[in-house]
């Protein structure tokens, strides 16, 4: 692991020969991100339960570059782990839109990234 910490759980199974590879690496004591708290979202359900459907406007922003690398990797709970980069400049092209009544509406394309005076041109 210490060799590919970048490889995913697939990649990791395939490696170890094993299914399970998920619960193997929590016995191991390794972490890895976990984007929702299920708390949180019970908690943000429950908030917005009385509005409705057709009045909740779905944000997203989203950018795809030409630069590949693997952002996340598995190590030890407090290792860090650390890889070089390619030094080298890549566009990002960015997209932001509104999902309104399964409608998509107010979408804009821009090279960069997103800063708030930029997010507060889009919104208006």
């Amino acid at each position: 692991m210490k060799e590919y910490p970048d490889h995913t759980q697939k990649e990791m199974a395939e490696a170890f020969e094993c299914q399970a590879i998920s619960k193997a690496l929590s016995r191991c004591g390794m972490t890895h991100y976990k984007e929702q708290d299920p708390e949180k979202v019970k908690a943000y359900l429950e908030e917005i339960k009385d509005i409705l459907p057709e009045k909740i406007a779905y944000v997203d922003e989203s950018s795809i570059d030409t630069c590949l690398y693997r952002e996340y990797a598995y190590a030890l709970r407090g290792e860090e782990v650390t890889e070089r980069i390619s030094g080298k400049k890549f566009q990002r092209t960015n997209l932001v839109a509104t999902q309104l009544n399964q409608e998509i509406i107010a979408p804009m394309q821009y090279n960069g990234t997103t800063d708030a005076p930029l997010f507060e041109y889009w919104f208006k």
